[in-house]
């Protein structure tokens, strides 16, 4: 395969090593200063139910974890594959305080994030041959502005997304080298994505659909023998039954009636709140087909759009190449079944949401799982336009001054706008984006507004109003010096001060934009995210 030319004449781990210790130890730096989002407490406490409900079953002595039955529980359906582990580890710590815990679940999801960035530059490695090109694909991954945020706080879709990388993985290495152990191997990877969400049974119906679709797609005598084809689906099915069980305790005392329970709650699932879209409000259920699209095409680095949509055009161009040249075989090489693979597992999940009428909110974190399937089209298409002039040393420098001006620009928004790198929106949507989409819809820059405000109430407390839920999360995850210099209170006739995420207010939308209500008094501090207002604190009473 004719590979991007080495840059430095070095082995091959070196480079890609000192990058991904680079980026650990920034990781570690940094992970103390995001603050707490709306569903951290919810997912702590599943962790807790669950881990209570497993030493119940075990009879092991010592404190409960918590007083709920997981077969009452409201929240019984969800997964726990990385809150369960957290709550062990809580417990096995002796965390005792929010703060401790929370860091703790931060530092936990980052770490996860980070291992599933190797997993991923493994991935692009193998299909181009060069760690060069891997190298590529993990520098995308980490300049992802909005990625990056959630890589800190994140306990529902970054985990989904680096199982759902290690699941893509482990399918290449099942379907193009078919056997017990590889099945096994993707089994395990399976279950426990379908163990942490339930839409992740997407995986192991693509996995059957891709070994079926061989038969026909695939150009012969480039298949493996239906011997081992066979032997491996009959370890991967049932072994995809005993993972997915052994991952979702809900599941364990009766696994058919209670998986069929939760797709029963996942299909009728009903978000009572709001999004606001393009300046008009809309419920989960309600939103335009185009939310998804139109989300992935403001806040994704253009250029990183651009080179997937070329991935993806030289991509088609081949398919229809084989086309004709090999009868009705789309696919002929170990490349070609990943890229067509990549594909499916970028749109599949679209189209099904699409077509199945899903709740989606809160911009396109529900699908995150999907974004390193986009970047890998990225990267097919830099690799397509690599190749595409021959050796022209001017097209490549080109390319590469491209590709550079758009990570460095990354580099310095990044950094600029630290910690809430998860409100980041392209050229698409320049200007202040308040009243026309949610923007720190979760509610980490509370953090930052309860730290401004405790600086300046070195006398004594001050009374805080809020706008939604999580600055009493974020309240709570204060260092006690801070927090004991804030008093929140309910209501805001009682407080000294407002402060607003500006999420879950259509009420209050024209209060905020006409500075009327609790926004009517000077305006103390505000947070600007690029030119986005994500968090504002007003005074009250004349203050």
């Amino acid at each position: 395969m004719d590979n991007w030319k080495q840059p430095f004449k070095r082995p091959e781990w070196k480079w890609p090593g000192l990058f991904f210790l680079l980026y650990l130890g920034l990781g570690l730096a940094l992970f103390g200063d995001y603050g707490m989002s709306w569903d951290e407490e919810l997912q702590r406490q599943h962790g807790l139910v669950a881990a209570q409900y497993i030493k119940q079953r075990a009879g092991t002595e010592g404190p409960a974890y918590d007083w709920r039955e997981l077969s009452t529980y409201q929240h019984r359906h969800y997964g726990v594959v990385f809150s369960l582990p957290m709550a062990w580890l809580e417990r096995a710590m002796g965390l005792d305080t929010p703060r401790q815990q929370y860091r703790m679940r931060h530092l936990g999801v980052f770490l996860l994030y980070w291992l599933s960035s190797l997993v991923f530059y493994q991935i692009v490695r193998q299909r181009f041959g060069h760690w060069s090109w891997g190298l590529l694909a993990a520098g995308l991954w980490v300049l992802s502005p909005r990625l990056f945020g959630h890589a800190f706080f994140n306990p529902k879709d970054i985990p989904l997304l680096a199982l759902y990388v290690s699941s893509t993985w482990t399918l290449y290495r099942f379907w193009l080298r078919p056997g017990p152990g590889a099945g096994l191997m993707h089994a395990l990877a399976c279950g426990a994505l379908i163990g942490m969400r339930v839409l992740g049974v997407f995986v192991p119906m693509l996995t059957l659909f891709l070994f079926a679709a061989d038969a026909v797609l695939g150009k012969r005598g480039t298949l493996p023998s239906w011997q081992r084809r066979t032997a491996g689906l009959l370890v991967y099915l049932p072994a995809l039954a005993g993972a997915t069980v052994l991952f979702w305790p809900f599941l364990w005392e009766a696994p058919l009636a209670r998986l069929a329970e939760a797709f029963s709650i996942m299909a009728d699932y009903q978000w009572p709140s709001k999004v606001l879209f393009m300046g008009a409000f809309y419920t989960g259920a309600e939103v335009p087909w185009y939310y998804l699209p139109t989300w992935l095409g403001i806040s994704v680095p253009l250029l990183y759009l651009a080179l997937a949509a070329a991935g993806l055009a030289g991509l088609a161009r081949r398919g229809l190449a084989g086309l004709k040249a090999h009868g009705f075989a789309l696919w002929d090489t170990a490349a070609d079944r990943k890229d067509w693979a990549a594909l499916g597992l970028f749109l599949g999940p679209l189209v099904a949401i699409w077509a199945l009428g899903a709740v989606v909110y809160d911009g396109w974190r529900h699908v995150f799982f999907i974004y390193p399937s986009l970047l890998y089209l990225a990267v097919l298409g830099v690799y397509q336009l690599w190749h595409r002039k021959g050796e022209s040393a001017l097209w490549r420098r080109a390319l590469r001054a491209l590709l550079a001006g758009q990570m460095l620009f990354l580099v310095f928004w990044m950094a600029r706008n630290h910690p809430h790198q998860q409100v980041f929106f392209n050229a698409l949507a320049r200007g202040n984006q308040l009243g026309h989409f949610d923007l720190d819809y979760w509610g980490t820059a509370y953090k930052q507004g309860l730290e401004y405000l405790a600086s300046q109430a070195e006398g004594g407390p001050v009374k805080v109003a809020y706008a939604s839920y999580p600055a009493t999360l974020n309240h709570a995850y204060l260092e006690p010096k801070l927090r004991s210099r804030i008093q929140l209170v309910e209501e805001a006739e009682k407080a000294d001060f407002y402060i607003s995420d500006f999420r879950l207010w259509e009420s209050g939308l024209q209060q905020a934009l006409r500075r009327s209500g609790p926004y009517a008094g000077e305006e103390v501090h505000a947070i600007y995210v690029g030119q986005a207002k994500a968090l504002g604190i007003y005074k009250l009473h004349g203050q």
